[in-house]
């Protein structure tokens, strides 16, 4: 190759490497985060193997000091092993991210997520309140379950029906209500299709990896619960042992109801909310 060749293709190469990184920061250029050179200029020694090891990009809030950034990336690495650990398809289901943001909190909002884009955000705190495995689980099960195709979602669909009560607050007596009204686990669960999947995936996790978590459903409900667990099954969302554990725990629930006894009787009810998580 000659050099008037060897510089034309550097600079198509360059040319190229640029117009990505321009589409990139231009879809993300007015929020509160490190652009790709902000990455590349400000990440630590730690974010740079954190980053290696999932094999995705990582941003993080503009103009932290060094030592905050190390310790965001530390927690969620945390709660990334916890699940890597634990969860038996969580490598097959993490390889749907395509980046993750590590973002300040404000408000209540501790975690979402981009299906179209592949994206999780997860907030903090200060240096070190940061979201935990569980929310990283339910953000991730936004984004794969985005790939489940149409025919999951009527099977959904026809087992819940059309009683999702919206974005609108629920609480009290009327989060029971709507937990009936489509056979959901929680009341964050009752607002839409979208968050029941993700909540059923995360009371697969809890009743398999985390003991002090408890749910108050309907005994009513649970042969409907049945089926959507079933129905993930079927998709590779959890392994047979998992979805077996889980199946357990509802027949112990259903006893416990049906005999009138509590279902937790040796434990405090601890509610499961989004701010729990």
């Amino acid at each position: 190759m000659n050099k008037t060749i060897a510089a034309l293709s550097l600079g198509t190469s360059l040319l190229a490497a640029a117009v990505a990184t321009t589409v990139i920061i231009d879809r993300r250029s007015k929020e509160p985060y490190d652009s790709p050179l902000d990455s590349l200029l400000h990440e630590t020694p730690l974010e740079e193997a954190f980053e290696e090891e999932l094999g995705i990009l990582i941003y993080q809030t503009r103009d932290i000091s060094a030592d905050w950034r190390n310790e965001r990336v530390f927690r969620i690495a945390q709660a990334y092993q916890r699940l890597n650990d634990n969860w038996d398809y969580f490598p097959e289901q993490f390889a749907s991210v395509d980046a993750l943001f590590i973002l300040d909190r404000d408000g209540s909002v501790i975690g979402r997520a981009d299906p179209e884009e592949r994206d999780i955000y997860l907030y903090c705190r200060g240096y070190d309140q940061c979201a935990n495995s569980r929310v990283l689980l339910h953000e991730l099960a936004h984004v794969f379950s985005a790939n489940f195709g149409p025919n999951f979602w009527n099977s959904w669909q026809s087992i819940s029906g059309s009683g999702y009560h919206g974005l609108e607050n629920i609480s009290g007596p009327r989060c029971s209500a709507a937990m009936d009204d489509v056979a959901a686990v929680t009341c964050h669960g009752a607002k839409n299709v979208l968050e029941d999947v993700a909540d059923v995936v995360l009371f697969v996790y809890d009743v398999n990896y985390t003991p002090s978590a408890r749910y108050g459903i309907s005994a009513e409900n649970i042969p409907r619960i049945e089926e959507k667990l079933l129905l993930l099954h079927r998709y590779e969302t959890f392994s047979d042992e998992e979805l077996h554990t889980a199946l357990r725990w509802l027949a112990q629930y259903n006893l416990r109801a049906l005999t009138g006894r509590s279902a937790y009787p040796e434990a405090p009810v601890i509610r499961i909310s989004p701010e729990a998580w």
